[in-house]
């Protein structure tokens, strides 16, 4: 059974997961300019970047959450500069072009391979 909590405090998003199964919240969380307190796991280190674009901590330790939750809360400043950069980086890096290059790339580097593999 999977297990999460969702809150949206002011203006920050608080996801703590035990699965990998939402990444696609952090990016929206970004998108709207949020800075993100998400709980380690699968992929959530390549959507949020911890200290940067909001932290990153242990799904369930109750003392990291709260500890990331009150520093976002008493210092506005850098909740919004958090939001602000994890909005800037959603706009540059995780766009469809962006990541159709990503896609092209990795196709060609698969048939290399696989050239190199039936020579």
């Amino acid at each position: 059974m999977m297990s999460f909590h969702l809150i949206i405090i002011w203006l920050i998003m608080v996801f703590l997961s035990d699965k990998s199964d939402y990444i696609l919240v952090f990016l929206e969380a970004a998108a709207a300019g949020l800075p993100v307190v998400a709980g380690k796991s699968g992929g959530v280190e390549e959507a949020v970047i911890d200290g940067d674009t909001g932290f990153v901590v242990g799904a369930f330790r109750d003392e990291e959450v709260k500890e990331a939750i009150v520093k976002l809360i008493d210092d506005e400043e850098l909740a919004k500069k958090m939001g602000k950069k994890a909005k800037e980086r959603i706009q540059a890096k995780f766009v469809w072009q962006e990541q159709l290059k990503k896609i092209n790339q990795w196709s060609r580097e698969q048939d290399k391979c696989h050239n190199s593999f039936l020579q």
